[in-house]
């Protein structure tokens, strides 16, 4: 399966006590289980920017060979996936930081990549909540 997807419970916008989206797919040895995982990316790239506007959330992008990792977080989450996937933003960034989240995703293409939603969270507590996923998982693209 490309795309999973669980719509049974919708996120409110706001709300704290986190989404019950479930899928059933493991990541990390089973350490968590995102709410929503794009399996290829560069395919389920309209339905990663369709399901994700006006939302804040924790995501992470793994890649599909390596298994590393980065995670992020955004509180428009939807116009923070279109500069991921701007070639030329990639581009341009790169250029001025040191990004390696940015250069694997130029190296390997997106097609490398699973985009994992792992939280919907409120604004308010969003550093934190990438805080406890970046402890957690101990990302390799992350600086």
């Amino acid at each position: 399966m490309k795309y999973h997807k669980n719509t049974a419970s919708l996120f409110k916008k706001g709300d704290i006590n986190f989404s019950s989206k479930k899928v059933n797919c493991s990541s990390d040895s089973n350490k968590i289980k995102p709410l929503i995982t794009y399996d290829n990316s560069l395919i389920n790239k309209f339905n990663a920017l369709d399901d994700n506007i006006g939302k804040s959330a924790i995501y992470r992008w793994l890649h599909n060979i390596n298994n590393k990792s980065y995670v992020g977080s955004s509180i428009d989450l939807c116009r923070r996936l279109r500069n991921y996937y701007d070639i030329g933003y990639l581009n341009r960034r790169v250029l001025t930081s040191n990004s390696r989240i940015y250069r694997a995703l130029l190296e390997d293409g997106y097609e490398s990549f699973t985009l994992e939603i792992l939280e919907y969270c409120n604004k308010s507590i969003i550093i934190e909540r990438e805080q406890y996923y970046i402890d957690l998982l101990k990302p390799e693209y992350n600086i």
